[in-house]
């Protein structure tokens, strides 16, 4: 059996351990599990359940739906700021949502004539390929586009 990973979640008077393994020759396995802590004083407390992984995804969805039957809300992601997601988006194109230079535009152009691969293109001036071939479409004629 390999431990695939494991994680531990103290609350009040209860720890919850989330746990995905397999065994040899099987799929994946999520198993939860509710302990109490060393040294509890008080009844046990030791149920786990272990849930399949073609079963995770509707595992999931229905403890949401039956947390907000309880009024219980998950914690929602923080939204990221605009300058936030741009600069994720500059990781990998980093020119993204920047204007377009006089000079880059004819660079464009010049590598469309010489029928460039939209790939390449954008790769040369650090943009998306829908940016490059939204700019094509808008801002140079026809026969550029050919």
């Amino acid at each position: 059996m390999s431990e695939l990973y494991q994680e531990k979640v103290e609350t009040e008077g209860r720890i919850l351990c989330f746990r995905v393994y397999k065994s040899h020759g099987e799929t994946p396995r999520l198993q939860v599990r509710q302990a109490r802590p060393l040294g509890w004083i008080g009844p046990p407390l030791h149920e786990q359940v272990n849930i399949c992984e073609e079963d995770v995804a509707e595992f999931i969805s229905g403890v949401l739906r039956a947390a907000a039957a309880m009024g219980k809300e998950p914690p929602r992601a923080k939204r990221q700021t605009e300058e936030e997601r741009y600069a994720e988006v500059r990781k990998r194109y980093p020119n993204a949502y920047r204007p377009w230079s006089a000079e880059e535009d004819r660079r464009l152009l010049a590598a469309v004539a010489d029928k460039v691969a939209i790939e390449q293109i954008a790769i040369a001036h650090g943009r998306g390929i829908g940016s490059i071939q939204s700019r094509i479409a808008k801002h140079f004629p026809e026969e550029a586009r050919a």
